[in-house]
C-alpha cells in the first residue's frame, strides 16, 4: 500500500516566524513523501513562550486530529488508508 503525504508544518502565525527561533520541525516523513501504512512520524517544537511547549498534534485532514502527545517531540506510527494527505503537524504553548 503506497500513500502519498504532504506534509506541512502549521503552528500559530507568531511562532511560524523563523526569526523568533520557534515553530515545529518535521524530520519524518519527508515533504511530498510517497510512504506504506503505518506512516512513522518524527517532530519536534519550540516556542518563545517561557513555559514551554504543552503538546503536539498531526492532523490528517482539516479538523482531523489523528494523534496528540504531550510535550514538544513527538516518535510515532499512523495507520492511514491508501490515498492522498496533506498532514500538519501543530505544537501548542503553556502561554496560551
Amino acid at each position: 500500500m503506497n500513500l502519498k503525504l504532504y506534509v506541512c508544518l502549521l503552528a500559530s502565525a507568531l511562532f511560524a516566524i523563523p526569526a523568533f527561533g520557534a515553530g515545529v520541525t518535521v524530520t519524518t516523513p519527508s515533504n511530498n513523501a510517497t510512504v506504506t501504512s503505518p506512516v512513522h512520524y518524527v517532530a519536534s517544537a519550540t516556542t518563545t513562550c517561557n513555559k514551554g511547549v504543552a503538546s503536539m498534534g498531526i492532523y490528517t485532514a482539516p479538523y482531523q486530529l489523528a494523534y496528540v502527545v504531550n510535550g514538544s517531540s513527538l516518535d510515532t506510527n499512523l495507520t492511514l488508508s491508501a490515498g492522498t494527505y496533506n498532514t500538519t503537524v501543530e505544537e501548542w504553548d503553556n502561554c496560551g
